[in-house]
């Protein structure tokens, strides 16, 4: 049973100026306090994730930010299955 999704981008942005952030990120449906925290690019302010199939909600979190959470739908990657 293949229940890789595609890839997921995640980006991080100063919402006053636009500025790409670092943020910590996780995925809601499968996080645990057993994982080390998961950072976007300080340079870009992106991550990538391979999510499994179905609805996903991100978190994303920075001292000194406001918290942002956002849910996807994600399908089948190309070439699966």
């Amino acid at each position: 049973m293949d229940t890789q999704g595609a890839p997921l981008n995640i980006y991080t942005r100063d919402a006053s100026n636009g500025q790409a952030i670092s943020a910590e990120y996780r995925l809601l449906n499968t996080w645990t306090p057993l994982l080390n925290p998961w950072y976007t690019n300080e340079q870009y302010g992106r991550a990538t994730v391979l999510p499994p199939q179905g609805a996903v909600t991100v978190l994303a979190r920075k001292e000194g930010f406001m918290n942002d959470t956002a849910t996807a739908t994600i399908n089948r990657g190309a070439g699966a299955g």
